[in-house]
């Protein structure tokens, strides 16, 4: 008789008293150790980071570790009531509700606008999916953040404006053609829009400096024969 008990743990992956999987187990979902160990080969980062068919937007198997690792480090008191895998589960769901709201009427008819709306991701799962990237690259300061640097609050600042700036765009382009545009691709479209912006501001820049060098020396020289 098997008194093995099973039970899913936070990485969403079924265990048992017996021995179960894990995010480590070569079996899981495709996983190597090779994976692990070399995450960024072409292959291996598809794999950590693609999105897969149908998954939520943003997500993918290295947002899952990580949001896994964290929710691990985080003292009993300050965790969230659901495990990462728990909400995961639930937003999966709500995606795929949305999903199938849209294609019904999409089906039956010309989609309302309410319905393409409601199959937008939301601020909040935009923001959450956009967190890691904005910790990575913000400033640490010196001597282990004790002098300079950017405050949380200033990181989730920044989060929050993104992915309400990136949502915005993505309602925009619904209204104007009916169909929900890829989140990453909009994301890419206004960081390419920011980086032309800048480039042109740069040169404009370069321009003043160069205009305004050309009108000294020109005073310099009328001041010479003028003297």
């Amino acid at each position: 008789m098997n008194t093995d008990v099973p039970s899913t743990n936070i990485m969403g992956t079924t265990t048992s008293s017996g021995g179960g999987t894990n995010v480590f187990n070569s079996v899981l979902d495709g996983f190597s150790i090779s994976k692990l160990l070399n995450p960024l080969s072409g292959e291996n980062k598809d794999w950590w980071f693609g999105q897969r068919a149908g998954d939520v937007p943003f997500n993918n198997r290295a947002k899952e570790l990580f949001d896994a690792l964290a929710y691990i480090g985080t003292p009993m008191k300050y965790r969230p009531a659901k495990t990462p895998s728990q909400q995961l589960r639930e937003d999966r769901i709500q995606h795929m509700n949305n999903v199938m709201d849209y294609n019904a009427s999409k089906a039956s008819s010309t989609p309302s606008f309410s319905s393409l709306r409601a199959a937008i991701p939301s601020r909040e799962d935009i923001g959450d999916a956009l967190q890691g990237a904005f910790e990575n690259s913000k400033d640490k300061g010196r001597f282990f953040g004790l002098f300079g640097g950017d405050e949380q609050s200033d990181v989730d600042n920044k989060v929050a404006a993104a992915a309400l700036r990136i949502r915005e765009r993505m309602v925009q382009m619904t209204m104007a053609n009916g169909v929900i545009p890829e989140t990453l691709a909009v994301a890419d479209m206004i960081v390419a829009e920011d980086q032309a912006e800048a480039e042109k501001q740069k040169k404009l820049k370069e321009l003043r400096e160069q205009k305004k060098r050309l009108e000294e020396e020109e005073s310099g020289k009328k001041s010479w024969w003028n003297f």
